[in-house]
């Protein structure tokens, strides 16, 4: 896998399995997280993550979010399934993406 194989989006402190799954299988993987909160930062870093710190603004966030979808072998999206401008954004990212087959898996 790239250098910047996974990003996680929308990180949810229960969702520690699925970085802890793709950090086994894929140790050299560098695992992106996405976070509203910065004082989240921390906790990710600890969990081996790279934390991508976004406003809580969808809109705001668009560019953040894209960019570092476009960048990523692997999207894994832990937010509700209901978050529709989430997942145009990142549809939008997958569609300019660097990766020449990128994966999209939604966990809910």
């Amino acid at each position: 896998m790239s250098s910047r194989a996974v990003s996680i989006l929308h990180y949810v402190s229960l969702r520690t399995a699925v970085a802890a799954a793709i950090q086994k299988g894929y140790p050299s993987a560098i695992l992106v997280a996405f976070t509203r909160s910065e004082g989240k930062a921390p906790t990710l870093k600890k969990l081996g993550l790279e934390p991508l710190i976004g406003s809580g603004n969808i809109e705001k966030d668009c560019d953040l979010i894209k960019d570092a979808v476009k960048r990523a072998n692997v999207v894994v999206n832990c937010a509700d399934a209901d978050d529709l401008p989430l997942t145009k954004i990142i549809l939008n990212g997958l569609e300019e993406s660097h990766s020449k087959n990128p994966i999209y898996i939604h966990t809910r």
